[in-house]
Parts: structure tokens; sequence; C-alpha cells
């Protein structure tokens, strides 16, 4: 009975302990080809590039680059493109979310895709302009708010309270022991 309990307890450890570092994604770099863990939805890569910060944006793969937003504009980069990897797509899911329910335990497993202004950004999506597209949220600690990704048209920045944030399926919870 006693090494149930420690076998219990230590079970317990292991789980409180992984989930400070709750997942198993990483960050590749892009030389111009897709290799078999990089992530997609839809036909979309999600990656992230260096500018004012590091940004998270779409990857358009025939291009070589990933379309994103900064200072309200929308921007293409091409050099220091990482890509979204796991051996596992299952481990991802979209959130349906409105920007007034984004707290700091809501984002404790959403997938963090970059830093601008000093905010980590998180990876959002909406279906915009007859597209998914992938943009940037910034957290309720930040003085920006909600979605920012761009309009096609005229170069902008479309700015949304209601989108899509990717989460990382989190680890179980900790057993409970008798």
């Amino acid at each position: 009975m006693m090494k149930a309990h420690i076998l219990c307890y230590l079970v317990n450890i292991f789980i409180l302990t992984s989930g400070v570092t709750n997942h198993n994604y990483y960050w590749r770099d892009y030389w111009g080809r897709i290799t078999p863990d990089a992530i997609s939805f839809d036909g979309i890569y999600i990656a992230q590039a260096p500018e004012h910060g590091l940004l998270p944006g779409s990857l358009d793969t025939e291009r070589n680059e990933i379309t994103t937003e900064v200072f309200g504009r929308k921007i293409i980069l091409r050099r220091g493109i990482k890509v979204l990897c796991d051996q596992n797509i299952e481990s991802f899911h979209w959130d349906k979310i409105s920007t007034n329910q984004l707290v700091k335990e809501y984002l404790e497993d959403a997938v963090v895709g970059g830093i601008e202004s000093d905010s980590l950004l998180y990876i959002g999506r909406i279906f915009h302009e007859g597209v998914f597209k992938i943009g940037k949220v910034f957290p309720p600690s930040s003085p920006f708010s909600g979605f920012r990704g761009w309009y096609n048209f005229n170069d902008t920045q479309y700015k949304t309270d209601d989108f899509e944030i990717l989460k990382y399926k989190s680890l179980p919870s900790p057993s409970k022991c008798q």
C-alpha cells in the first residue's frame, strides 16, 4: 500500500513539473523545403520571422515568405523564417474565443508564436477575405488587444476581437490517490 502511495506521489510530481514546459512543439529553420514534422492547418503552415520582434504569420511555400502585420501594416518577410513543428498534429486544436475571454490562465496552453513590444504573441487564425490567415494575438497584459492581421486590398491592419487561438493539448491532470 505504501509503495502505491509513493508511486502515485511520484507520478503527480512528474506531471506537475512537466507542466512548466507542457509541450513538444518547436520552431525549425525554413530553407525552402517543408519537413514532415511541419504543422499545417487547411494547407497553411504557421511560421515566424524576425521583424521588430519575432512575428508569427502565414507561410507561402511557393514564394518562401510569410505574411504578417506590424505597426498597422501588412508585411512580407523572407529572412530568418522558422516553421512550427511537432511529431503529432493531434496535439493542437483551435479554440474560438473573444478578446474579453483572454485571461492569463486560459493562455497557459496557448501556442506562443513570438514577441513584439515586450509582449508575448500567441498564434491566432481567422477566415478573412476568403482565406484562412495566421496572425498574432496579444495577451491581456499588453496595451494592444485581440487578433491582428491584414487586409489584402490595401495592406492595412485588420483587427478583430473574435478569432481562433491555437492551443496545445495539456498533459493529463494529476491522478487522485486514495
